[in-house]
């Protein structure tokens, strides 16, 4: 079973947003750190793992829903700080201007959750500045969308759009998905070797 810190090395294999170009690998670790947890729990609570009696919210494997909130949440984010606290500039985080001038924004956090479908209105107040509740609002969306769409592009397209299984922008975060997927299986094959 992959760890969090196995989790975390990949993670910090991903390109680093502009913002955070000047940080350490301590400072990023220790920024990714709750990112990572926040991904491996709620993988392990959509797939019920390791529980009996459990109403499973991801149809495939742990290691396939951690690639699938690992590849959203560094397309819709980069995983920047300053997103996960809901910090958002006046044109990111899906904004909308009001007749007032405020400037209001649709999505929150890491994986850029918007209110509908499997997400309530109050449950997406609560996701700023939270890993935990951003993760475990994104894998219920993406599992909700995988069961829609019937394949991983599927899947991305109806994250991305909330509309439809086809979406010339889910190519690239296959692409991660993938690349990310690949590295966590090596992981698991490389644990039962040795376990032998």
């Amino acid at each position: 079973m992959i760890t969090i810190t196995e989790l975390l090395i990949i993670m910090a294999t991903l390109p680093v947003p502009y913002e955070h170009a000047k940080e350490t690998k301590t400072q990023r670790f220790e920024r990714l750190r709750p990112v990572a947890s926040a991904i491996h729990g709620a993988a392990q609570r959509a797939t019920c793992y390791g529980r009996v009696e459990c109403s499973a919210y991801w149809s495939g494997s742990k290691n396939q829903a951690i690639a699938a909130l690992v590849s959203t949440g560094w397309w819709e984010s980069r995983f920047a700080q300053r997103i996960i606290d809901h910090k958002c500039r006046k044109n990111e985080c899906d904004s909308v201007l009001l007749p007032d001038g405020t400037v209001f924004h649709k999505s929150a956090g890491a994986w850029q959750q918007q209110a509908g479908g499997v997400v309530t209105v109050l449950e997406w107040q609560r996701l700023p500045g939270s890993p935990r509740r951003q993760a475990w609002a994104a894998v219920r969306t993406l599992g909700r969308s995988k069961d829609a769409c019937k394949t991983t592009a599927g899947m991305f397209s109806m994250y991305g759009t909330g509309k439809h299984c086809g979406w010339g922008g889910a190519l690239p975060r296959v692409r991660t998905y993938n690349s990310v997927l690949r590295k966590l299986d090596a992981i698991r094959d490389v644990e039962a070797m040795v376990k032998g």
